[in-house]
């Protein structure tokens, strides 16, 4: 393994540390050297032991059975088709899923509580809203004095609101509001997941700037060789699975509809200023921030969940997510990258 290099400045006990981490990272990599990449047995089928583009990290993942891991695949339309570019890591903590609907209020107001009702009914007929203000108003009648009813029926007049908070204050009555919640949909779900890569060796050190490097370019919009940029492509459209140790997706994790890559924040040797040789960082802190490609309905969770959507999650052949789902599978000449 390359030797670390040392900034100058460091003491004794930051030295005796660093050759202390340096020995240990010896030991792991030694450790996994007979695991290197000949079985792949944990790893989806499309990933065979002969293919080097598929990003796999750490690099003896490809080894290790019954492992629980998380696949992204960016789905990119080139000329030729649309490629998947996989990238492979183990399942991370603190996986969280945010599922949520908002909703609002409405003031309905006097007359509009108790026409609520009719409207409920089907029975919206003038004749019908007539005899619902009158029996309100006969009820106002019966139960507050005139004084009360003015008081309250002065709030409702076009002036201004230093007039009717003085008429409010001074019949110590309120018009009801008459409030009630509304539904007005449901939020776009958003995944963040982070992960600390450190190279163990040479070779690890490579895949973790291609990681790096292919997470941070698929946030950027790309122009097809425009000279000046006129048009720009959409960034592709991803998937995300969780696998279980038979390569299965993990039927205890909620799944994760199409989505495009929203931000990638990265720091360099967060707890450590140690480099190998070759000017790799020890340690490379990744954290992927995603945003599904559209707000889902129950259905649209249902089919996700009875795995009937597919595994490109509603993306075409031309990498385009679905505005509705279906079983949508990329066409034969779909290269893997």
């Amino acid at each position: 393994m390359p030797q670390p290099l040392y900034l100058s400045g460091l003491g004794k006990q930051q030295t005796a540390l660093a050759r202390n981490a340096r020995s240990q990272s010896s030991s792991s990599v030694s450790g996994i050297g007979n695991n290197l990449p000949g079985n792949t047995s944990n790893l989806p089928s499309y990933i065979t032991s002969k293919d080097t583009s598929a990003l796999v990290f750490p690099v003896d993942l490809r080894g290790q059975p019954n492992v629980n891991i998380i696949e992204f695949t960016a789905h990119e339309k080139g000329t030729s088709g649309v490629k998947q570019h996989h990238i492979f890591f183990p399942c991370p903590a603190n996986i969280t899923f945010n599922d949520s609907a908002t909703y609002n209020t409405v003031d309905l107001g006097v007359i509009g509580g108790g026409l609520s009702k009719i409207v409920q009914e089907g029975s919206f007929s003038p004749s019908k809203i007539a005899e619902s203000i009158k029996s309100q108003i006969g009820g106002a009648n019966a139960s507050f004095s005139n004084a009360e009813i003015i008081s309250a029926a002065a709030q409702s007049l076009p002036a201004p609101d230093a007039i009717k908070g003085a008429a409010r204050l001074k019949g110590r009555a309120l018009l009801n509001p008459n409030t009630n919640t509304t539904f007005s949909g449901n939020a776009i779900r958003s995944f963040t997941f982070g992960f600390k890569l450190i190279a163990r060796s040479p070779e690890e050190s490579e895949i973790v700037r291609k990681i790096h490097s292919k997470f941070r370019a698929f946030t950027y919009a790309d122009s097809r060789s425009d000279a000046q940029s006129l048009l720009l492509a959409f960034p592709p459209t991803w998937t995300i699975r969780f696998l279980d140790g038979n390569v299965n997706e993990n039927r205890f994790i909620p799944k994760i509809y199409s989505c495009y890559l929203v931000s990638v924040e990265s720091s360099i040797n967060s707890t450590t200023n140690m480099f190998h040789d070759d000017g790799a960082p020890l340690e490379v802190d990744i954290s992927v921030s995603y945003q599904e490609t559209r707000v889902l309905t129950r259905t649209d969770i249902d089919d996700l969940e009875a795995d009937t959507v597919g595994a490109n999650r509603g993306i075409d052949e031309n990498g385009v997510p679905q505005n509705t789902t279906g079983n949508i599978t990329l066409p034969k000449e779909t290269s893997v990258e």
